[in-house]
């Protein structure tokens, strides 16, 4: 969104970090902002730009490692095609860590990293399903040739 104001220049907002600097300039002007369509062109909720609007710029967010990123390799390895166990479920995977590896994050917080990381997501969406091992072949026969009967417990049956 583009501002002209008095001073003969313009102003282009393209971040949240441009809008205190926005605040001063219509502050200056006596004008108020439209924060539907500031949210609209920086692709944030309305509330969002009039929260960074009125407070200035947020605090930057720490970048904290994740306590599990030590067991990245480990479990890449796990889940690596090489390995002959297969882990059908993020909780067998989770206790086996915790057992074996001295994991001690809690199973929300495991499932969590795994769902951010694409490559351990994809090793669980995709099915694990063993062979069958018998099939059975249909076959139709002519009526009244053959019967199915459910058997049940404690029924009397007259023949």
């Amino acid at each position: 969104m583009q501002y002209v104001y008095a001073i003969n220049s313009s102003f282009t907002v393209t971040s949240l970090l441009d809008l205190p600097l926005l605040r001063d300039i219509l502050e200056a002007c006596n004008l108020k902002p439209n924060y539907s369509l500031l949210g609209r062109e920086l692709g944030y909720d309305r509330r969002t730009i009039k929260s960074h609007y009125e407070n200035g710029t947020p605090d930057p967010h720490r970048h904290k490692p994740s306590m599990i990123d030590k067991f990245y390799d480990v479990i890449q390895t796990l889940l690596s095609d090489d390995t002959p166990q297969q882990f059908y479920y993020k909780r067998v995977l989770w206790q086996y860590l915790v057992d074996n590896h001295g994991l001690t994050a809690a199973y929300s917080t495991f499932r969590g990293y795994i769902l951010k990381i694409p490559v351990f997501q994809s090793y669980f969406d995709r099915k694990h399903t063993s062979p069958s091992m018998q099939h059975t072949i249909r076959f139709e026969t002519a009526p009244a040739e053959q019967a199915q009967v459910d058997w049940k417990e404690n029924i009397k049956f007259l023949l």
